[in-house]
């Protein structure tokens, strides 16, 4: 199970690419034998050829919209995995700092006798 895993994930790109090209080429040869066996209703004339660019584009657009949609989701999903990977390493690094310091900060104040409320008016504290 796990080898076929690997290979889905090294063929994904292809895989997609593929399917995407499949379903435009279907997509276009749809169209065109829509287009041509399409008959007006009677006393109305044929739709030119503008017509029909004009209403796949339309078709087109919305899927590209929609395709353009999911990408940028697809996109701020990873930027947003990333920044938390690197919050939550922040914070590990931070915290192995930190500590070391306030036990230092702790020792001062128990030899000196510095109340906490003291050290209140110190920036940086």
């Amino acid at each position: 199970m796990k080898k076929l895993s690997d290979w889905i994930a090294q063929h994904l790109v292809a895989w997609l690419v593929g399917s995407g090209l499949l379903i435009t080429a279907s997509a276009v040869v749809l169209m065109v034998d829509f287009s041509k066996s399409y008959r007006p209703p009677a006393g109305e004339e044929q739709p030119k050829i503008t017509d029909w660019m004009q209403a796949w584009g339309s078709i087109g657009a919305v899927i590209a919209g929609v395709l353009a949609a999911l990408a940028a989701g697809a996109l701020l999903v990873e930027v947003l995995g990333r920044v938390f990977r690197l919050l939550v390493a922040f914070t590990a690094a931070w915290q192995t700092v930190q500590r070391p310091r306030d036990r230092a900060q702790q020792r001062v104040r128990g030899e000196r006798g510095v109340a906490e409320h003291d050290l209140q008016w110190f920036p940086g504290r």
